[in-house]
């Protein structure tokens, strides 16, 4: 994960795509401030329970730090 993700290529690129299935769920969503999209981190690789950040020497526990290898492959987005 970059320190900045804004400065990253594509770091402002993302697409949702839903199964026509559930379209008729979205009804009404334009009505509202803000959605919250939950979703799966498809390429995650396995958990490294501890990890060194980037300019720092001393490991730490990866959920608190903004580490990539998480034990949780599900993401939440509110926009």
């Amino acid at each position: 994960m970059p320190i900045q993700p804004f400065f990253a290529d594509n770091s402002m690129l993302a697409v949702a795509e839903l199964d026509e299935a559930y379209l008729a769920g979205l009804d009404g969503l334009e009505q509202f401030s803000h959605a919250i999209l939950h979703y799966h981190f498809h390429k995650s690789q396995a958990p490294k329970l501890k990890q060194k950040p980037f300019l720092d020497d001393k490991e730490y526990g990866i959920l608190a730090i903004k580490g990539s290898h998480r034990p949780n492959p599900i993401g939440m987005l509110t926009f």
